[in-house]
């Protein structure tokens, strides 16, 4: 059979036995389907298929380097060309792994991002002890008349930064963690630390 210009327009035009075997001809198998709406579709699927493999090129095959045969200091040297971190690590397998890791995704890659703050973000800092340390210091507190650990906390800071002579930063301390000098508090200033 002639080949006929792919469109729609000239495929409909056609005659059932000679779309019949144009769909033969595209798709590569005989049909018998009397639908020739069906199969100017298929026809210009396939086409569209065929035309969409044709035009993307074989990728070039992929070079990878091999692990297995580097050192301590080869692969912790990879790690840091590809993850972007350098790594203390000796483990040569946790190496190994975090290499493969990397190349498939799965970890971040990339220097530590750091978090700004603005001046207006409140910040929680970890403070860590044993309860029956901070059940005795809960009543030192109840009994000094302290609302809350914060402003305990914040007291103990100020006093010492103020000791310590760095007056501007125990002068940050005047304010309260909500930003404010809180509602019917003495400021730290005046309170007796």
């Amino acid at each position: 059979m002639s080949k006929v210009k792919m469109s729609e327009e000239s495929l409909k035009a056609l005659r059932l036995p000679e779309l019949q075997a144009k769909y033969a001809e595209v798709v590569g198998e005989p049909t018998r389907t009397p639908n020739k709406a069906w199969l100017v579709r298929k026809i210009l699927d396939a086409a569209k298929t065929r035309a969409t493999t044709a035009k993307k090129k074989p990728a070039a095959p992929k070079t990878t380097v091999s692990t297995k045969a580097m050192s301590i200091e080869e692969l912790q040297a990879r790690h840091q060309e590809i993850i972007g971190r350098p790594t203390g690590s000796t483990d040569v397998a946790y190496l190994r792994w975090r290499l493969r890791q990397a190349k498939r995704g799965l970890i971040r890659v990339g220097s530590e991002p750091r978090a700004a703050h603005g001046t207006d973000d409140i910040l929680v800092l970890p403070l860590r002890m044993a309860a029956p340390v901070v059940e005795r210091i809960d009543e030192a507190r109840r009994r000094l008349g302290l609302a809350s650990r914060a402003e305990l906390f914040r007291r103990a800071l100020h006093r010492y930064f103020v000791e310590s002579g760095e007056r501007e930063v125990a002068d940050f301390l005047l304010l309260r963690g909500d930003g404010g000098t809180g509602a019917g508090a003495a400021p730290i200033s005046e309170a007796r630390s």
